[in-house]
């Protein structure tokens, strides 16, 4: 039987690579619980990336769709919301835990978008320099029928929904979606909050990326927006302030760390995250493993060939 601690290791792993006997066999007691942050806007929580519904007369909107065999419970619990199937699903990026449900919503009509980059990664068997894994290739079935290289709106019920591109923070692409007159932001895997943050290094995330969207965005929000993370329960503006001022405390002492050309084991050994882990390393990453990760994502900033600078354009206004 497996202990507290490397099941909670095993669960990054599980859910990153998607693999099969996870997605059939660990979603039988999942329950859909659904949150209202407005009349028409829902968040709703299961197993994997949290999704945004927007319920209109006219259409119906989707912020990602979590894992395949938790379709016909998603579906389920959008009909005690709307009577209406979903027309469009906005996958925020390509991991499984926010795509996996992209076939069976698409058989049931609805049009997949996403960032050029998400379709891309999803067509690449990526090797994960975190967990030292080797991902998967989705399934033609699940790949977005529409893409964008910046950013797009839909206009639904006289309610502009504002999707944009942020670059090389999560992953390299992400879409970040915002309902400006509702005040309600979808940040996608950019924010977790509760939980240290995942940022995939091999399909271009880098922590550094995701403070600077999180900084552009708190100058935009409001102390009564309501922020919706990719993990964790929806917050405000102070939940994401919190999240913002962790991770450059532990940005700061990687930099330290490697300008002292320290090696990757000596900073893991330092404990940088102790006085975080609890409770943020009880259900997800490891102190060890955030470690790690902001680590190696500085290091790929020092060794990136180009300036980063110039690619973080957000056009947040």
């Amino acid at each position: 039987m497996l202990n507290g601690r490397t099941a909670r290791a095993l669960l990054p792993l599980l859910a990153l690579t998607l693999l099969s006997h996870f997605a059939t066999a660990q979603q039988d007691n999942v329950v859909i619980e659904s949150e209202r942050l407005a009349a028409k806007v829902h968040v709703l929580y299961g197993r994997g990336g949290n999704m945004l519904l927007f319920a209109g007369e006219e259409r119906t909107f989707l912020v990602d769709d979590q894992l395949e065999p938790l379709s016909e419970k998603i579906q389920a619990q959008i009909a005690t919301i709307t009577p209406r199937p979903v027309d469009f699903v906005l996958n925020t990026h390509y991991h499984g835990d926010h795509t996996g449900g992209n076939e069976n919503f698409g058989r049931s009509g609805a049009v997949i978008f996403s960032h050029d980059h998400t379709r891309e990664l999803m067509q690449e068997a990526r090797f994960n320099v975190v967990f030292d894994t080797e991902g998967e290739v989705a399934k033609p079935e699940d790949l977005p029928i529409v893409t964008f290289s910046e950013d797009m709106h839909f206009h639904i019920d006289g309610v502009d929904i504002e999707v944009f591109h942020i670059p090389r923070a999560h992953t390299s692409g992400d879409a970040v979606v915002r309902l400006p007159s509702l005040d309600i932001i979808h940040m996608g895997d950019v924010f977790f909050n509760g939980l240290y943050p995942y940022v995939d290094i091999s399909a271009g995330g880098r922590v550094s990326g995701v403070l600077a969207a999180c900084e552009a965005l708190l100058a935009t929000a409001e102390d009564e927006t309501k922020i919706v993370p990719g993990h964790g329960k929806a917050t405000d503006r102070a939940g994401l302030g919190f999240y913002v001022e962790m991770l450059k405390e532990f940005q700061a002492k990687a930099q330290q760390a490697l300008a002292a050309e320290e090696s990757l084991e000596t900073f893991v050994a330092k404990k940088i995250s102790a006085a975080y882990d609890d409770p943020w390393a009880e259900s997800w990453l490891t102190g060890d493993q955030i470690s790690k990760i902001v680590y190696l994502s500085e290091q790929a900033d020092l060794h990136d060939a180009r300036s980063l600078d110039g690619e973080r354009g957000f056009g947040i206004d």
